[in-house]
């Protein structure tokens, strides 16, 4: 059996993952994301550098959201 190197969650997935790891059982919830931005130059060589966004993220969260989304779960569904 070939060895796992890689597996992928959809945001509903991992939503559900955390909230079961967090015994959450009721209310609707979200994933949500904090990010950080930056700026630098790259390119492949000094002289093909040119000004670059950067976009990291720093941190994962659920938020607990008091109407249904389209993209909430019910925990007391789970």
């Amino acid at each position: 059996m070939a060895e796992t190197t890689k597996i992928e969650f959809t945001n509903n997935e991992l939503l559900r993952i955390l909230l079961r790891e967090q015994n959450i059982t009721e209310g609707h919830w979200i994933l949500a994301a904090s990010f950080k931005f930056g700026a630098m130059n790259m390119g492949e060589s000094p002289s093909e550098a040119s000004p670059t966004a950067v976009a990291t993220i720093s941190r994962i969260a659920i938020e607990r959201v008091h109407d249904p989304l389209p993209f909430s779960v019910n925990a007391a569904e789970l």
